[in-house]
């Protein structure tokens, strides 16, 4: 996050509108589950884009997001 993750999520938490958060599964950096967990925390974080190289982790994404 730019400049700091802590600005980042103030800015996200005192933003007053829907929010569509982009590379949420930061690259692969994180289990889809530790990052469907971060994401939950922001109540105003609505739609998420993701990509992803394989189909194995697409579905390990899909499988996390219909729990």
């Amino acid at each position: 996050m730019n400049p700091s993750k802590e600005k980042g999520e103030t800015a996200i938490r005192e933003y007053q509108k829907d929010i569509m958060a982009m590379n949420i599964l930061a690259g692969g950096a994180f289990s889809p589950e530790q990052s469907y967990l971060y994401l939950e925390s922001f109540d105003n974080l609505k739609h998420g884009v993701v990509g992803a190289l394989s189909n194995e982790y697409l579905k390990d994404l899909i499988d996390v997001l219909k729990e």
